[in-house]
């Protein structure tokens, strides 16, 4: 993941903010700015507060805080918020070449499984595109969107081979004889 990412990542003890104080400070800024002010909040030690928020409601309140709260309000130290100090901050991040890589980027760390006369199996689920016969015995990369297991991306060294469906999630239907074409060529 970092090398596809083009950085160096730095491993450290759990709970240990050498050497990533940024990582460290964020989650402590979560944990006071945002966590605090919802309810059923738990901090530290009570355990006899009763969560009222479902995964659905947290996720947008955590999306609404870090979109539209967090990025504008002052901080303390450079007595601006983190949006405008971004804006003007003369950086430009490295881009990927192009759509496809940054879509690459954003899926999953990249997982190794070996292609069979079925497809590929991954997360209890079997995937299938007619591109990946003549691939059969070898190995393969794939990508997957967490939130959306109906597709999975495969590779071959590097270059998309095709985008496997999962029948049981996708509701894609493949004939016979597409299967028996693709495996003849």
């Amino acid at each position: 993941m970092a090398i596809d990412r083009k950085f160096e990542t730095i491993q450290t003890a759990p709970d240990d903010p050498q050497g990533k104080a940024k990582c460290e400070r964020f989650f402590l800024t979560v944990n006071e700015m945002f966590l605090a002010s919802l309810p059923g909040y738990a901090p530290k030690g009570h355990s006899d507060v009763q969560g009222v928020l479902t995964l659905e409601q947290l996720e947008q309140r955590f999306k609404n805080w870090l979109v539209s709260d967090y990025p504008v309000r002052t901080h303390s130290e450079i007595n601006m918020g983190p949006k405008a100090r971004w804006e003007d901050f003369p950086f430009v991040p490295r881009m990927p070449d192009n759509s496809e890589q940054l879509d690459l980027l954003l899926l999953t760390v990249a997982k190794t499984r070996r292609v069979r006369r079925d497809g590929i199996r991954f997360s209890g689920l079997r995937y299938f595109d007619v591109s990946l016969s003549g691939y059969i015995g070898e190995d393969v990369t794939i990508r997957y969107d967490p939130r959306d297991l109906g597709f999975i991306h495969v590779y071959s060294e590097n270059v998309l081979v095709c985008r496997a469906a999962c029948f049981e999630l996708s509701r894609k239907t493949v004939s016979l004889k597409e299967v028996q074409h693709a495996r003849n060529h």
